[in-house]
């Protein structure tokens, strides 16, 4: 998996017992690695900037050969003796999202997956989000369903928060059947994550991201920019649409953001308030969708993945406001305490829907990209 905010490539490998509605996935380990100077090229392309097809064509081509790089080294570093690696499923890089085109529902995901398919001999799915497109939902999220199957439990109701570069919800309901609460898992993106944290202090300070929340620790927050994005300041139109990508945080919005700072605000400031408005998005969109589903829990457990809930400061931020605004039945946990590291959620999800995929199950669902029976997803392909 490599994800909107190009900080590096994630490869779980995943044992998964038991077929369709039964299959149980355990994380069995990971690998991460550095995109190098791919990652500008990418950011490029996925922000418009143009490129002769032969550009394109190589990336894909590196990326692929990144990705099969990494399936190598899972592989050897923790692939039990005597096993084989069944598939691999890969996501690419989505260098383009339009859902709402002039022709119809559209998503590019830049991938090569021939690099695995040679290097590792081993079948490789890719391409998840067509089948979705085609059958009118927006492509995404694609991981909600996956999230029943890594972290579901009957009887409770759980908010599976992704902070890559967006943030995005999958809201498991309360059920005691397997297929009632599948029918009824919903999510979507929800706003910027690191991709406004990182933004901000890559401007300011020259910086990647914010490691472990240091400089926003170090500055005084406040609501200020989460104000303006309830206001829309940034004409980002968040409400009612089901996905956020690149292209909703450009250069053209950092721009404006960098223009509009209050003159009071330090550098650590600023990223301490950009930290906040993250936060505000993930309790707000855990609070809404209880509200919008008159969940009436004693208890609703808060799972927090991806790259985000490695910040201490944000999860802290994230545990302090949902307290508060939540009233106390909110139970705020990283997905490192349910035994997948938070780094290995997305990368796990993807192994997830290529197993769903073969087993003959639609990896989405209808209440969440709005796609009408989607039908199978994924391309397959073999050594």
């Amino acid at each position: 998996m490599t994800g909107t905010s190009l900080d590096g490539l994630d490869a779980a490998l995943v044992h998964v017992e038991g077929k369709g509605m039964e299959m149980r996935p355990t994380y069995v380990g990971m690998v991460s690695m550095s995109l190098g100077d791919l990652a500008e090229v990418l950011a490029e392309m996925a922000g418009g900037k143009t490129h002769k097809p032969i550009e394109f064509m190589r990336a894909a081509r590196r990326l692929g050969e990144l990705y099969a790089q990494a399936v190598s080294k899972v592989c050897k570093q923790y692939l039990p003796e005597g096993k084989e690696l069944d598939f691999a499923v890969c996501h690419g890089q989505t260098i383009w999202h339009a859902p709402e085109d002039e022709i119809g529902k559209l998503s590019w995901q830049l991938f090569d997956p021939w690099p695995i398919v040679r290097k590792c001999k081993t079948t490789v799915c890719y391409d998840l989000r067509q089948a979705d497109l085609i059958a009118g939902g927006e492509g995404a999220p694609i991981t909600p369903a996956a999230d029943w199957f890594l972290y579901g439990k009957l009887g409770l109701r759980k908010h599976v928060i992704n902070q890559g570069g967006i943030c995005n919800i999958s809201t498991i309901p309360s059920g005691r059947d397997a297929n009632e609460v599948m029918n009824g898992i919903t999510g979507g993106d929800k706003g910027p994550s690191n991709l406004l944290i990182d933004g901000v202090i890559s401007r300011l300070m020259g910086l990647g991201y914010d490691k472990d929340g240091a400089v926003a620790r170090s500055g005084k927050a406040t609501d200020w920019l989460w104000d303006q994005l309830k206001q829309d300041a940034f004409n980002l139109k968040v409400e009612g649409k089901t996905t956020l990508g690149r292209e909703d945080f450009d250069a053209a919005f950092f721009d404006q953001l960098m223009g509009m700072w209050p003159r009071e605000m330090n550098d650590a400031d600023k990223v301490a308030t950009a930290t906040e408005a993250v936060a505000h998005v993930v309790v707000n969109s855990v609070i809404e969708s209880d509200q919008s589903e008159n969940a009436t829990n004693e208890e609703i457990e808060v799972i927090l993945g991806g790259g985000g809930a490695k910040n201490s400061y944000l999860v802290e931020r994230i545990k302090s406001i949902a307290d508060i605004e939540g009233g106390g039945r909110y139970r705020v946990k990283t997905s490192d305490e349910l035994g997948i590291p938070a780094d290995a959620r997305e990368a796990m999800g993807f192994a997830v829907l290529g197993a769903m995929s073969r087993d003959g199950i639609s990896p989405t669902l209808e209440k969440v990209t709005g796609a009408k029976k989607p039908g199978l997803a994924g391309a397959w392909v073999y050594p």
